[in-house]
């Protein structure tokens, strides 16, 4: 099975069969940002995937290979070739309403595929943004779901879909991150630019799980690290015990 990273260009479409409740699109789209990058001695940021305000106003989590950095070729004296990573000089997340700030890799976990992202708290308080809360219950198959994210660079759009199911994975995306443990499985229609951006429950609006990659090939097989996997990630990497929230069907 090949999967792939949703970095890049791409097109939202889907449909969604459930009810949204009144606001929720608005809270969703206060929340997530777009997540641009730009290399060394490099001005010119570009469009690597999408994040989200959570817990507090500073806090931004994304998925690591949006951030991560890139292999590159380089030859040395002898005319070998050597494959060297080069972190982005560079990271910037702009929100829907177009607000702007530079952003610190703060914190990436070794095993998942998570990053934590950091800006300045005072800016984002300014504006009294919306925050998302993680639900790290097991959602039925068939939760109606929501998602929202920068796809094309475009400005934010949303995606619906359902949980299709769980499944166990042990592969490799293609940007060479390690896919192993357990993944939400939805029809919900990811694209390249969306990884990193949250899905939520269309009935509470809280976050079950972040939008990590796609099936190549496949139609509306897309994959999510689910929030009681993530909150685990959240905890190991701030060494703070993460607000959750528990809902019983």
């Amino acid at each position: 099975m090949k999967i792939c990273a949703l970095l890049g260009l791409s097109l939202l479409g889907c449909l969604c069969f459930g009810q949204v409740r009144a606001g929720s699109t608005s809270q969703l789209r206060d929340a997530v940002v777009e997540v641009s990058v730009a290399e060394t001695n490099s001005s010119e940021f570009e469009h690597s995937g999408t994040g989200w305000l959570y817990a507090e106003q500073s806090m931004i989590i994304t998925a690591k290979h949006v951030v991560a950095g890139y292999d590159e070729w380089t030859t040395d004296d002898k005319g070998e070739a050597h494959k060297v990573h080069r972190e982005y000089a560079k990271i910037r997340v702009t929100f829907s309403d177009g607000q702007q700030l530079a952003a610190l890799l703060c914190k990436k976990s070794k095993t998942e595929d998570v990053a934590l992202l950091y800006v300045d708290k005072s800016a984002v308080k300014d504006k009294a943004r919306s925050l998302l809360e993680l639900n790290t219950d097991k959602l039925e198959v068939g939760t109606s779901l929501m998602g929202s994210g920068f796809p094309l660079d475009l400005s934010c759009l949303f995606l619906f879909g359902h949980i299709t199911g769980y499944t166990n994975l042990d592969t490799t995306l293609d940007t060479g991150d390690a896919v192993i443990g357990e993944y939400l499985v939805t029809d919900a229609c990811f694209n390249p630019g969306d990884s990193g951006g949250p899905l939520v429950d269309v009935n509470t609006n809280k976050v079950v799980a972040m939008m990590v990659f796609v099936r190549q090939g496949a139609n509306a097989v897309s994959f999510g690290l689910p929030a009681f996997r993530l909150a685990k990630v959240i905890q190991e990497l701030t060494g703070e015990r993460v607000q959750t929230s528990m809902v019983t069907r």
